[in-house]
Formats: C-alpha cells, sequence, structure tokens
C-alpha cells in the first residue's frame, strides 16, 4: 500500500497524529466503485448524507431518506437516487448544487425540486436556538479537497457533545477513528465545511455551512483535540 490513496492534506494531518501506518493499512479499502457484495445492501438502505458545494463554493451536508430501494448502483461507479421514493425537501440546497457538482450520480424523477427559499446566512446561533438539537449525538460533515474529491464524515460522542462556543462558533471533541482524516485532511485544503445535526426522533435536520477555524489541525493530541467551526464564513 502506498500513499497514492491520500492526497497531502490527509497526510500532513495522519502524520502529526502520528497515524500514517494505521492509515495506510486502512487505506488498502479505499475503491472507487461500490463493491458487488455491497450493492445489494444499499438498496436497503432507507437514508444518505450527501455532500455538495454551492455557486459560492459553501459546503453544504444533506440527509435524504427514502422507501428501502431508493438507492441503487447498478454498476458500481454511479449511484442511482429514485425521488420518486424518497422523502424530499424543496429547501434543501443539494437539489440547486447537484447541478452544480453532479458527476456519478443519476437522478430519476420528472423533475428537480426546486427550493421555496434561499438558506439563511449571517444568523448568530445562541444557546436558546441550537437547544433544539443541543442533545444530538451525532452529526454529518461535508468537506471538499483542493483535488475535487467530496467527503462526508460523521463525529459523534455523547448527547449534548456539540457546544456553543460564540454566537457563531460550535465546539466539538475530536476523536480517533480510522486514523485517515478525511475530513480534517480536506479542511487543510478548504476550510469549508457544511454540518447536518439530525433529530431523527422528531425528524428534523439543522443545516449548517462554515468555515473551519485555522488552529483545528493542530499538532496536539487528537484524542483531547476540540475541532471548533466559525460559522460567519
Amino acid at each position: 500500500m502506498t500513499n497514492a490513496s491520500f492526497h497531502s492534506g490527509e497526510l500532513l494531518v495522519q502524520d502529526r497524529a502520528g497515524e500514517a501506518a494505521i492509515a495506510r493499512r486502512n487505506g488498502s479499502a479505499i475503491s472507487g466503485k461500490v463493491m458487488f457484495g455491497a450493492r445489494p445492501f444499499l438498496r436497503l438502505q432507507p437514508m444518505i448524507v450527501l455532500s455538495s458545494s454551492d455557486e459560492e463554493s459553501a459546503m453544504w451536508a444533506s440527509i435524504v431518506s427514502g422507501r428501502p430501494g431508493f438507492l441503487a448502483s447498478q454498476d458500481g461507479a454511479s449511484l442511482d437516487i429514485d425521488l420518486n421514493r424518497a422523502l424530499v425537501d424543496p429547501g434543501d440546497p443539494e437539489w440547486a448544487n447537484i447541478r452544480i457538482t453532479r458527476r456519478d450520480v443519476r437522478i430519476t424523477s420528472l423533475e428537480t425540486p426546486e427550493a421555496d427559499g434561499a438558506p439563511k446566512s449571517g444568523a448568530e446561533l445562541t444557546e436558546a436556538s441550537f437547544a433544539a438539537f443541543g442533545n444530538a449525538d451525532t452529526m454529518f460533515v461535508a468537506t471538499r479537497s483542493d483535488e475535487g474529491g467530496y467527503d462526508v464524515s460523521h463525529p459523534g460522542g455523547l448527547p449534548g457533545f456539540l457546544k456553543v462556543t460564540g454566537p457563531l462558533t460550535i465546539q466539538w471533541p475530536e476523536y480517533l477513528g480510522n486514523s485517515m482524516f478525511n475530513a480534517l485532511g480536506n479542511l487543510v485544503h478548504n476550510p469549508e465545511a457544511g454540518l447536518a445535526i439530525p433529530d431523527f426522533e422528531r425528524g428534523l435536520v439543522l443545516q449548517l455551512t462554515a468555515g473551519w477555524s485555522r488552529y483545528g489541525t493542530r499538532a496536539i493530541p487528537l484524542t483531547s483535540a476540540a475541532a471548533p467551526i466559525d460559522l460567519s464564513s
């Protein structure tokens, strides 16, 4: 296994964390296709999380749910999403963004939903406004590298692991995972990130687009690192 599976940002973070050897070993599982044995599994899934960017290069993470069978991959190289089987939120930026970032995704629908309003920006995130999602135990982070690769990671923790630390800043602990550091590596190249924080019990999701604080990849033990994100970008 060589470093060819990783770009320079990922290699930098892996090296700083002292996890480069583990990353190379785990990276052997990286493939440009959905393996044949996983395609039936894909068709059973009721949810997918997508990463996209808009015309201003802001990143968005979007959660799309549907009846089993709304996701499929016939050849392993492309993904089919049947919107006739999906629960579609017309206001999600994904549907406008996918026209910009579309690559190996095929959309099956009579027409792509149109958003009924632009996302709000610049609004302060207060403890009160965040309270509805304050007990979240997972979220999804969308990032992109300079080489054009899009990624969604899913950090989590005990309920309440997300903290509002300022009017435009939230923070969460960064734990060791597969040691590949795809999201943090992307953020070395491009500090824009999109967050989707779900409340599965109530069927709600909070979507944020933001800029990563530059010191998010400091050479400190990542098991105790705090991952801050600035919502003012």
